[in-house]
This record gives C-alpha cells, structure tokens and sequence, in this order.
C-alpha cells in the first residue's frame, strides 16, 4: 500500500478525486470507511489508493490489476488491525473477515466499471505514473 502523502499528491497533480470507500452520495454508507463488524478496521487508504487507481486508469487489465491490489489492501488492514491479529483465528471472525474482503472486492468488480478511466494508451496508466513517481507498487 502506497503512503497517504503519495496518494495525495498524485491525486492533485492528475486531478483525480479520492471519496474512499463507495461511491458519493446517499450509497456511500454502504460501503463504509471503517467496518464496525470487525472493531473499526480503517479500509480508507486501501480505498483511496483504489480511487487513484481508477482516476488515472488504463484498459481492462489495468482495471483488473486495480481491484486485485485493492482486495489485497483490504487483507492487509484486516491482518494488521489488534482485533483480528488478537481474534482473526477464531472462525466466527475468520469467516467475517472473508465475507469482507470478498464483499469489497465485488463491490468494485461489479459496480465500479463506470468509474473507471478507460482510454487507450495515449495518457500513462497507473502503475506508470506510480513507477515515474518512484512509488514501489508491487
């Protein structure tokens, strides 16, 4: 997962708008920032890198390679948060944790195709501009 301070000043430099997680609006509280079933795991950063990702774009494989690594960053927040490290063995949290991971991951398969920057090569896809950038994102 690439640093706020990066996220952020690629977003301006490319004028891409991060809102996190969800689209705007009212069904923003449908994919929340922060899943309170799982004692307040933060999924902001994973989302707002997600949101770059989408405002810089690329083709289809761009695309697919986006929300792998956003599906990816949910995992890490959920390993790196103290209830699932302290908890994340039982198989009542266990399964949670899945059902999120794999919840936010089709949240943006499936509904997030119109907010992706489709375009074919004449602009620089998102990993390009993170590689000119000196971001490591793999």
């Amino acid at each position: 997962m690439i640093s706020n301070k990066d996220i952020k000043q690629i977003a301006e430099i490319y004028n891409v708008d991060l809102n996190g997680c969800g689209p705007q609006g009212w069904r923003e509280k449908v994919v929340p920032d922060k899943a309170w079933w799982l004692w307040g795991v933060n999924f902001k950063r994973a989302c707002m890198e997600h949101d770059l990702c989408y405002g810089l774009g690329g083709d289809e494989g761009d695309r697919f390679e986006a929300d792998c690594r956003f599906r990816d960053n949910i995992r890490k927040a959920m390993d790196n948060h103290w209830f699932c490290k302290m908890w994340g063995w039982r198989p009542s949290v266990k399964a949670r944790m899945k059902l999120t991971e794999v919840s936010y991951y089709r949240a943006v398969k499936y509904g997030g195709k119109g907010s992706f920057f489709y375009h074919s090569r004449e602009f620089e896809t998102w990993q390009e501009i993170f590689i000119a950038e000196g971001i490591y994102y793999g």
